[in-house]
Parts: C-alpha cells; structure tokens; sequence
C-alpha cells in the first residue's frame, strides 16, 4: 500500500466530504476532551488493529463526521489539542497494539484557523501477522464497520508470510509440431 509521504492543510480540507471506507477513518477531536482519562486508547488500539489485520490504511483524527445512509462522511476540520503531541500518541497506540506493528508512520498537520488544534494522520501498514488490540481482542475491517475477527480469520493473518512460495521452470524436452509452428513457438520462448 502506497501512503501519501507529507499531508498538508489542503489535504486534509479536501477530505471533506468524503466517506470513510476500508482504507480511511476519520475521529473527532471531541473524543480527546479528556486527555487524562484516554478512554480514546482503547477506541484507537482497536482501529489500528483492524487496519493492521485487514489492508493497511490511515487514521484521520480530528476530522468530525456523520453518518449519511450506509457511510459515515466527513463534515468538518475539529482538530485535536495541541496539548496532546505526536510522541505520546504514538507511545499510547504503540503500547496497546500487539505485537510491535513496524512501519506506523504518524504525521501532524498544524490548522491555520486554530493554533490550538493539529489534525494526525496515522498510517498503518497491512501487518504481515494478526495484530491485537489492548482488549485482547483481534479486529478487522468491512466497507463500513471494525469488527471482531473470527479464530479461522485470526490463523489466517498469523500465517501471512509464513506460506511457502516456488517458482516452478519447465524444460520441454520434445515438441512434435509443423515447421512453422515449431520455429515460432523456439523464437518466442528463446532464452
């Protein structure tokens, strides 16, 4: 999965009105109201996991949205408190994910209307085992919805990578065809 490598105001503005889907989520910034109490930890461990568990995607936090028939789609730019930074948020998310999810990238991106907000975008990697929320649970997603992951799905992730791969080379030994086939048929398999 190929990430956007800088986010700036622009693109994060150009998200509105957009739908989340398997690959994007959006969360208020009301849901960091309490920074002491990060009952927001448990919400976000849960969607990395997914992403994780499923195809990768990115996390937008601090981008309101509302549900419009099936979809959730994003409305407004609300933005996180600067009073939370980038380093204890990737220590939270880091620390209730399992196991160590490599290559999570987060980014900060500073609102010019509110000096007091940044939007993160949170970029996971599709994980190359299953991944754990801090509930002990595995999840995954659908279009439109994070979901527990069945055992069969979870054996399925913790396989990735492990399945054996080879490339099988056929040297035919004697083909019986007419004299034009045959010199076609040499010419384009040649060595």
């Amino acid at each position: 999965m190929e990430f956007k490598k800088t986010w700036t105001e622009t693109d994060v503005n150009a998200l509105i009105g957009q739908s989340e889907s398997i690959r994007l989520e959006f969360k208020s910034g009301a849901m960091f109201a309490d920074l002491d109490k990060p009952k927001w930890v448990d919400e976000l461990s849960k969607q990395v996991s997914a992403f994780a568990n499923t195809e990768g995607g990115e996390l937008i936090l601090g981008v309101r949205e509302e549900k419009k028939g099936n979809t959730r789609v994003a409305i407004e730019i609300d933005g996180v408190p600067t009073t939370l930074s980038r380093e204890r948020l990737q220590q939270l998310i880091e620390g209730n994910v399992s196991p160590d999810l490599p290559s999570i990238h987060f980014q900060v991106v500073n609102l010019s209307a509110h000096a007091d907000r940044v939007v993160f975008v949170i970029q996971v990697p599709p994980g190359n085992t299953a991944y754990q929320a801090n509930d002990g649970r595995y999840y995954g997603r659908s279009e439109f919805e994070v979901k527990h992951l069945r055992d069969r799905d979870i054996r399925l992730r913790m396989s990735r990578g492990r399945i054996a791969q080879a490339k099988v080379y056929v040297r035919i030994k004697k083909v019986v065809l007419g004299a034009d086939q045959d010199g076609e048929l040499r010419a384009k398999h040649a060595d």
